[in-house]
């Protein structure tokens, strides 16, 4: 089977990015031919020992169809995979030229503010994209367009994009909330398709934390979706020893900082700020545990899988795809969302009794360990690709 995967950058800089250059080997080691399109050029694009095609987008709709046609024609492949592509013309040459299914990593075709999240009130949205949507824009605040013209956008974008994606042979999503979400925007069940993205094997065993006195972590984007206000509020609340270390950067990062010291928690709370991989392993081994305070629904919410992988139990919000991963008191704790009191309560179980945090966080390691390996990561894409093929003729 030869796959064409369509991506915008071939780099290591994202999440969407690494797994796609994890993933390749993956389908390779099973025997697929893999070729790849991407967009964009980057200082670190990755082309040793891969079949890669440079296509930058022209900003003409009709040339860029026409020039992934002639591509399309040329490597003439089985099916092609679209990972989160969202070119309207490199969606539509694909699905018309050739099985496709895409990986929706994301919210782009069923949501116009991207987030299923109302920044008033930091509540998920739970209606169908629609009509309806533009009031909602205006009275709370899911997307940051105000003028009507941008509103019209938006809109337009979104509606386009469903539609587009509802054309394909398959869909693959990371969660069972993601599968719920496209099959109440119309799409059709049996051809959407839950595989979670595949992660490193962890360690050979469970990692002892090191942290002195036993440090809390949070890794995120510094973005109102991510909640850290909660987490602020909640450590405040805490009676014991703690050091929280926060490992991100976003627009919200300095705001943060003001926040953390007017509540007094200058000397317990670190900003790291962006980490490269190995600082990242480096906090992981030696925090004591991972929250997690997102208030929009995460798709899948991977850095939870990654603290599993060293051992360490989560304590997060129950939002969106996160409890497909996180099963409450078996490898982790479960906080009502946007309750700073009950999230400082389950801390505060893991902060007093070490041994719980421990029983919890080997427990994760062996679910990371049972049901992330990469070998059978790439038997089950390679099932999916089948299927679309199969679905298309």
């Amino acid at each position: 089977m030869r796959v064409l995967h369509i991506t915008e950058i071939l780099a290591p800089v994202g999440g969407i990015e690494t797994y796609l250059l994890r993933l390749l080997p993956l389908l390779e080691g099973i025997g697929l031919e893999n070729c790849v399109v991407y967009r964009q050029s980057h200082p670190q694009t990755v082309e040793n020992g891969l079949h890669t095609i440079h296509l930058p987008l022209t900003n003409d709709s009709v040339q860029d169809e026409n020039n992934l046609a002639a591509i399309i024609q040329s490597v003439k492949p089985t099916v092609i995979c679209l990972h989160a592509v969202y070119d309207l013309a490199t969606v539509r040459a694909a699905g018309r030229l050739s099985p496709t299914l895409a990986y929706v990593h994301g919210f782009v075709p069923v949501c116009p503010g991207l987030g299923k999240y109302f920044r008033r009130g930091d509540e998920v949205c739970t209606r169908s994209f629609g009509l309806g949507c533009v009031s909602q824009i205006y009275w709370r605040r899911c997307a940051s367009a105000r003028h009507p013209r941008s509103v019209y956008q938006i809109m337009r974008n979104t509606r386009h994009y469903l539609d587009a994606y509802q054309l394909l042979d398959g869909i693959i999503v990371g969660s069972c909330y993601m599968r719920e979400l496209l099959a109440q925007n119309g799409f059709v069940d049996t051809h959407t398709h839950i595989l979670p993205p595949h992660f490193e094997q962890p360690t050979r065993q469970r990692v002892e934390p090191n942290g002195n006195p036993p440090e809390i972590l949070f890794v995120g984007r510094l973005e109102a979706e991510k909640g850290l206000p909660y987490l602020l509020e909640a450590v405040r609340l805490l009676p014991m020893p703690y050091r929280l270390r926060i490992a991100g950067d976003g627009a919200l990062r300095d705001s943060y900082v003001f926040s953390a010291a007017a509540l007094g928690l200058t000397d317990q709370v670190e900003f790291l700020g962006w980490l490269n991989p190995e600082d990242l392993r480096e906090a992981y081994r030696r925090a004591s545990f991972l929250v997690m305070t997102s208030v929009m629904p995460e798709p899948f919410g991977k850095v939870g899988i990654e603290a599993m992988a060293y051992g360490r139990p989560v304590v997060a919000f129950n939002v969106g795809g996160i409890s497909d991963w996180l099963h409450d008191e078996e490898n982790g704790l479960m906080a009502a969302p946007r309750d700073s009191r009950d999230l400082a309560a389950k801390m505060s179980v893991l902060l007093q009794n070490p041994a719980e945090s421990a029983r919890l966080g080997q427990n994760g390691w062996e679910f990371v360990r049972q049901n992330f390996n990469p070998e059978q990561y790439g038997e089950r894409f390679s099932r999916i690709l089948e299927t679309a093929v199969s679905q298309a003729n």
